[in-house]
């Protein structure tokens, strides 16, 4: 009889801990730095300004920059390698048959790693978010009193 007593609470404890046991999380590991994150192959998403602004100075305003590009820059893909290297790649749409598949361009991970300056795009632009998926960056400028936000937004390859 005293073997039945003891068992049943054993039982309960050792259900509770094995519960408690499952409820544990395993360490994840660190994320990456941020100069880590960045490398690899990446396809521009979005190109956008808020408010409105007039990018090619015909009068009208847009906020989707990237909807203005033509075909063969929307599929470039964007390659960042390590040493601030990068490559563009033209895709499968080129926009002159003549251009070169690919151009390089330069990097630099700039503020503690907020803030990345890109030669191309000649601009210092933070980093919002960067992720295994996604990469958006942003950067504002002053026009005729107007603050406007560019924002870029960028998906892994």
């Amino acid at each position: 009889m005293k073997k039945s007593i003891l068992f049943f609470p054993r039982l309960i404890s050792l259900a509770i801990f094995a519960f408690l046991l499952l409820q544990c999380k395993k360490d994840e590991a660190p994320p990456k730095p941020v100069s880590e994150q960045i490398l690899g192959s990446w396809v521009m998403k979005s190109y956008t300004y808020n408010p409105a602004y007039d990018f090619l100075g015909s009068g009208t305003k847009i906020t989707d920059l990237f909807a203005q590009f033509p075909a063969c820059f929307q599929d470039d893909i964007y390659t960042f390698k390590t040493n601030g290297e990068g490559v563009i790649d033209e895709s499968t749409t080129k926009c002159d048959a003549a251009d070169p598949q690919t151009l390089p361009f330069t990097w630099e991970l700039k503020n503690n790693n907020t803030i990345l300056y890109v030669d191309f795009l000649d601009e210092d632009y933070s980093i919002v978010q960067l992720d295994n998926n996604t990469g958006k960056l942003s950067t504002t400028f002053i026009e005729d009193g107007v603050t406007y936000t560019e924002t870029i937004v960028f998906t892994r390859k």
